[in-house]
């Protein structure tokens, strides 16, 4: 999975055992930064001040601090989100298995 945002490039492993997000710089073509993505990651987007990794067993999807890659919030869902994108101000999420796509506010819930 690749997304790019928040003025960088995030690659996260797919398959393997520990899920990991990596940072890349684009201006020095380096790895900046590793970051553990959440068991179950199955999908990733930066956007809207953060990187999004939704985790389809179980459901949810988890708002991570695009430089520190600490977990801010996690938003619960049903099992089964497989694709996220941000676009008009929002973090869009669909379920691989009910089709269902869904809005997600990103403003912090504090």
């Amino acid at each position: 999975m690749m997304s790019t945002g928040e003025g960088v490039v995030f690659l996260m492993s797919s398959g393997a055992k520990d899920n990991v997000i990596l940072r890349i710089d684009p201006a020095t073509n380096t790895v900046a930064a590793r970051i553990w993505a959440p068991p179950g990651a199955s999908a990733l987007c930066a956007g809207e001040g953060a990187i999004w990794v939704s985790t389809s067993m179980p459901g949810g999807v988890s708002k991570l601090d695009p430089k520190t890659g600490i977990a801010i919030d996690t938003i619960e869902t049903t099992a089964g989100e497989s694709f996220l994108t941000t676009g008009a101000g929002s973090v869009w999420v669909m379920n691989d298995y009910s089709s269902v796509v869904s809005r997600i506010d990103p403003r912090p819930t504090r």
